[in-house]
């Protein structure tokens, strides 16, 4: 699968090609991936998961009286 992703003809031309794993590490460096040679370059910005839908289900509200 791998080799399928990397000949996309999209891809062709980029000059990196980053991806995150917990458990694959072998799996990507015999496709050329290695560690950042660079870490202290590498930044991310994380957002925290959202809300189950439960937590923010539409709740319907009466016509008599304020708005909730």
């Amino acid at each position: 699968m791998m080799q399928c992703v990397m000949a996309h003809p999209d891809l062709q031309g980029l000059r990196r090609i980053m991806l995150v794993t917990s458990d694959a590490h072998g799996l990507y460096a015999l496709n050329g991936f290695a560690p950042p040679v660079h870490l202290e370059r590498i930044m991310e910005r994380v957002q925290p998961p959202s809300a189950p839908e439960s937590e923010y289900s539409h709740k319907p509200h009466t016509t008599h009286g304020s708005p909730p």
